[in-house]
């Protein structure tokens, strides 16, 4: 199955005034790369949410949001230092008698005083919000999926299209390549003749010269390579697990040999019929850049 590398997905879920949304989308790039934006009460699972991405997805540049709202249910409770706060209000007046201060400190100015407040992790809260976390970012990448396997059927049936136009394509070149072989063959023999004294011509060193002009202009092996890379480029599109990589590849050995047949076979007509194939498979590579 096709999947663009390009796609979007969000899923929220609430519940005991918990309220947890995530939200993936992604890009284009050669290998995986994660980037994810987390609250701090997740921070600590964040190998568990890349070993979740890591299972949805292999290629792209993928940026995972995760926003948490917990005011009734907070995983931390305040508490207070009394002893430290009784020390900062011991050294106060101390400083206020020595030195005749007025008394500057209030309840929020001992609340800011360093350590004076803390929170104790309570560990049942943090992993039930975890838990709901975990389900939610499962549900904004299969949504994310989902949209990618949408994309990834219509980047199909367009690359599937075009490989068609190229076969017709590669078939009139393949009609025309013993007609360019004639004529290349011809030139050569109406150039040889020109150049020595016909009286003199070995014809049959001229025959065997010829045929090996002839063996080196044609273009069969090229053609038969090029739909052999055609068969391997489809059979790749109807896998399971399709591979941009592989494809990519696929595409520069035809390009290659697209690249020889219209150098070899130094005709015209084949020539812009090689145009015409290497403009669809620059269509086509647009669309494998995108591929997963």
């Amino acid at each position: 199955m096709i999947r663009s590398m390009t796609g979007f997905g969000r899923a929220e879920h609430t519940e005991g005034g918990i309220m947890i949304s995530a939200e993936v989308h992604s890009v284009n790039s050669r290998f995986l790369d994660i980037k994810l934006k987390l609250p701090n009460m997740l921070l600590e699972f964040e190998h568990d949410i890349r070993k979740l991405i890591q299972a949805a997805t292999s290629r792209g540049r993928l940026t995972l949001v995760v926003h948490l709202d917990e005011p009734s249910a907070r995983a931390n409770s305040l508490r207070v230092n009394f002893d430290i706060a009784d020390r900062y209000l011991a050294i106060a007046r101390e400083l206020n008698e020595r030195f005749g201060l007025a008394d500057g400190l209030d309840t929020r100015g001992v609340m800011s005083l360093p350590d004076v407040l803390s929170y104790t992790e309570n560990t049942s809260a943090v992993e039930r919000i975890w838990g709901l976390s975990r389900n939610v970012i499962r549900e904004a990448l299969t949504a994310h999926t989902a949209m990618r396997e949408r994309e990834g059927a219509a980047m199909g049936a367009d690359v599937t299209g075009r490989l068609k136009t190229i076969r017709g394509h590669l078939k009139s070149v393949e009609e025309r390549a013993p007609q360019a072989v004639e004529a290349n063959t011809a030139r050569l023999r109406e150039k040889i003749e020109k150049l020595i004294d016909t009286e003199k011509i070995d014809e049959n060193r001229i025959t065997f010269e010829v045929s090996l002009y002839a063996d080196r202009v044609d273009i069969t092996e090229e053609c038969v390579r090029y739909k052999s890379h055609c068969n391997a480029f489809e059979h790749e599109l109807e896998n399971r697990k399709v591979s941009g990589k592989k494809l990519s590849f696929l595409l520069q050995e035809m390009n290659r040999e697209a690249n020889t047949i219209a150098s070899k076979s130094n005709d015209a007509s084949i020539s812009q019929l090689v145009v015409l194939i290497k403009e669809e498979q620059e269509k086509i590579r647009e669309q494998v850049e995108n591929m997963e």
